[in-house]
């Protein structure tokens, strides 16, 4: 059966008497079959069973978590009562109610039977993950070091050892093949459905990636255990990208990207600094905040606090003309991919849509609501008490 989990996930599940397995996992079911306890205590209760779905109670303090709902698989109902399986598409006649239909539902190949989704509900679609804000502030810098041997070493650096490592020899969950990405590897509490999509660049330090987000954090008082961001390190899985020597092909990126950010529904924008930020040179960060202006998806800047340092003391020196030329020197149009093929097709789409001067200003305008954020906690710092 499928089951709908706490962060937002949904994951298969297999009962085997008073146990089933779940995320590698087994779980002991008490209460005549009807409860179990989660790792923190949490108590979850079958509520009701109608057809195919099994609905939760859980006593956690969550109210997004305190109802769920499991889709047991049908199964055929002639000799041997298999398993049927989806079918994602195609005309079919229920066996059941007899209407038809064109579409997802049910179907056993063996005996070509097929179940609507009204007599048989359809299990929940897998949602997109994204990487919980508090491993990555709180746990991957220290593993990161370790395992580079550097103090602040950038995403390149990083990957061969890590991105390239923690999911090997594990099932990917999407292709069921071996190695999976690190969100796939991670403990089930450090990952959960994307809140937040960051653009960003694969050279920022290490440093400067986890300041960034640990200061958003602070700032907006967003829940580090709750905040799941989808970032391509750590979400794309990296093996695939090597076998298949190249990013995702021109013609699929504008959709790929449409698909996370929309599931994401916000995007974090993570410049490395305020003057000459390596962000407006790379045509996939500039590709990114496109699609997100066209697509009219909240967009805010998060900074390192060593560009907001920088910031608070060009302010305190006067220097308020050097932050409005770094402001106006902001350009994408100088931006490079490393396959030309993706460049030309960034730069053709931004051209034919929006155009660079709509890019160009709403990046300027976010930078410039962070930093307005950044001068009025300056001045509510010095206010005598």
């Amino acid at each position: 059966m499928t089951a709908e989990w706490p962060r937002g996930k949904v994951v298969n599940v297999a009962v085997e008497g008073e146990m089933f397995e779940a995320n590698g996992r087994r779980h002991l079911l008490h209460g005549d079959c009807k409860e179990f306890s989660w790792d923190d205590g949490t108590i979850q209760t079958v509520q009701s069973i109608e057809k195919n779905v099994v609905s939760w109670t859980t006593s956690h303090p969550n109210p997004a978590w305190q109802q769920l709902r499991w889709i047991c698989t049908p199964q055929c109902e002639q000799a041997g009562c298999h398993d049927m399986t989806l079918a994602n598409e195609g005309a079919y006649r229920c066996a059941t109610c007899a209407s038809s239909g064109i579409g997802k539902h049910w179907h056993c190949n063996e005996h070509d039977i097929h179940l609507c989704p009204n007599c048989s509900e359809l299990p929940p679609e897998a949602p997109t993950l994204g990487v919980a804000a508090k491993y990555l502030v709180e746990q991957f810098s220290t593993l990161a070091i370790r395992a580079t041997g550097k103090e602040s070493p950038n995403f390149y650096e990083i990957c061969p050892v890590l991105a390239c490592g923690l999911g090997y020899q594990k099932t990917c969950p999407r292709d069921g093949l071996p190695h999976c990405s690190i969100v796939d590897a991670l403990d089930d509490d450090c990952s959960g459905r994307v809140t937040h999509f960051i653009s960003w660049c694969w050279r920022y330090t290490l440093k400067d990636f986890v300041s960034a987000v640990n200061g958003w954090l602070k700032k907006t008082g967003a829940d580090p255990a709750l905040s799941f961001l989808w970032v391509c390190f750590f979400c794309n899985n990296q093996y695939r990208i090597i076998q298949e020597a190249t990013q995702t092909g021109s013609h699929e990126l504008k959709s790929v990207f449409e698909s996370h950010l929309a599931k994401a529904g916000r995007m974090l924008v993570l410049l490395d600094s305020i003057v000459s930020p390596a962000y407006i040179t790379r045509a996939w960060c500039i590709f990114e905040s496109y699609v997100c202006i066209e697509q009219n998806i909240p967009m805010t800047i998060i900074l390192p606090s060593s560009a907001e340092t920088f910031f608070m003391d060009a302010v305190a020196r006067g220097q308020i003309d050097t932050l409005n030329r770094a402001l106006d020197a902001l350009d994408v149009r100088d931006a490079k991919a490393s396959q030309r093929a993706d460049e030309d097709l960034i730069k053709r789409l931004i051209l034919t849509s929006i155009g660079f001067d709509a890019v160009n200003q709403a990046v300027r305008s976010r930078l410039e609501d962070q930093l307005t954020t950044l001068f009025r906690q300056m001045l509510t710092r010095q206010r005598p008490r």
